[in-house]
């Protein structure tokens, strides 16, 4: 997702996208169909909006979940309270600025199973807009993973070890080196990260995302990270074909030689 924003996936409700498309997609883990979870949960939009202030303006877009029809009060007013009372932060803090902003908050859902399990992870959004440039001086996302059958929040030890196995430490450490090294953010030899077991995640057709605030793994200039975890067997297998690969290479080049 990184500084794009994101694609909307399962079931959406009164769901605010803006120009996000709507995207339906299944979880591989088990046969589930798209109607199984729009039986189970259902995500509406509490609209926001102050600009009573004329520094700083709101335009919150909250979830708010329902589970077999019923409203989830607490979480939902838990989130509101959040974002409103930043807002009211902000109102306090900005009055002397010179340009005039706009906070805004958006969300996007995803629907899983886990374990045989129903869950739904939902990512939202803040950031603060400059009215005038339009550049943003402040951007934030948190995730929310929802068991839909217990009505319980997921905790990353909850589903850490049946997406990624016993060995998930290793495989975090080695998607995280790997995703910054890929994208040239970081170099393998230089760089050392050790999972803490309170990183922000999101779960995505079945797999296990951490989210990085900026400057958290790498320079600010990157903005928000999103790294998608592979189990550790799977970086096991490319370096396997990659030596394969080398050591095919090297026969062929002697080959040629004794032609020579």
């Amino acid at each position: 997702m990184n500084e794009e924003e994101p694609v909307v996936v399962g079931n959406s409700g009164s769901l605010y996208t803006g120009d996000i498309p709507v995207v339906a997609e299944q979880d591989a883990l088990i046969n589930i169909t798209e109607e199984d979870m729009d039986s189970m949960f259902d995500v509406k939009t509490q609209y926001l909006y102050d600009n009573s202030n004329e520094k700083i303006k709101s335009d919150l877009s909250i979830p708010f979940l329902y589970i077999d029809g019923k409203e989830q009060t607490e979480f939902n007013k838990n989130l509101e309270e959040k974002y409103t009372k930043t807002f009211e932060s902000f109102k306090e803090t900005m009055q002397d600025v010179e340009h005039s902003f706009t906070y805004k908050v958006y969300y996007v859902v995803f629907s899983n199973v886990v374990k045989n399990e129903p869950v739904v992870s939902i990512i939202v959004t803040e950031k603060m807009v400059d009215d005038e440039t339009k550049a943003e001086s402040l951007k934030k996302r948190s995730a929310y993973n929802i068991n839909i059958k217990t009505k319980e929040v997921l905790e990353q030890r909850d589903v850490v070890i049946s997406l990624l196995g016993s060995s998930y430490k290793e495989a975090i450490k080695e998607s995280v080196i790997a995703y910054l090294e890929e994208n040239g953010m970081a170099k393998r030899d230089e760089y050392k990260y050790a999972y803490t077991g309170f990183e922000n995640f999101y779960i995505k057709k079945g797999k296990l995302h951490l989210i990085f605030s900026p400057g958290e793994i790498a320079d600010k200039s990157y903005g928000i990270l999103e790294v998608e975890l592979n189990r550790l067997e799977n970086f096991t297998k490319v370096e396997t074909n990659a030596s394969e690969n080398t050591e095919s290479t090297e026969n062929t080049e002697n080959i040629e030689e004794n032609e020579n």
